[in-house]
């Protein structure tokens, strides 16, 4: 996964085109208007669009089109939004703190429809995941 957060989007899909990788990428953008110029930069890259709400939810089901995206939701997210998001986008991405700090959270953030999650703390996830 690539943050376009400061990078235009057309420079990393010039890089991905070059070193074949821009179907196995996924460019995460900052906001709609980051988006917006990823999906314009190559209609084949999974883009990545952050949701708060159902409503941003469908904003970037609108935005994407028949664009493959993938939606990156918080990780308190309702069960609802989750199930929003598997759905209607081609992955659900979603960041996992510590997992030793909350346990029960991060428990219920694994029961979701989850694609891809992010964490600065694999080796606790792992251990976690290793005893469900």
């Amino acid at each position: 996964m690539l943050s376009l957060r400061g990078i235009p989007a057309t420079e990393v899909v010039k890089e991905l085109r070059a070193t074949g990788m821009r179907k196995r990428a996924v460019l995460m953008a900052h906001d709609l208007m980051s988006a917006h110029d990823a999906l314009e930069a190559d209609r084949a890259v999974v883009v990545a669009m952050p949701v708060q709400s159902a409503s941003d939810a469908h904003k970037a089901k609108l935005l994407a089109g028949r664009h493959p995206y993938a939606l990156y939701l918080p990780a308190n997210a309702s069960s609802s939004l989750f199930a929003a998001a598997h759905r209607d986008a081609d992955a659900v991405i979603v960041y996992s703190p510590d997992p030793s700090a909350n346990l029960l959270a991060t428990q219920k953030l694994l029961d979701e429809p989850v694609d891809i999650v992010i964490t600065e703390h694999p080796d606790r996830l792992a251990s976690m995941m290793d005893g469900i």
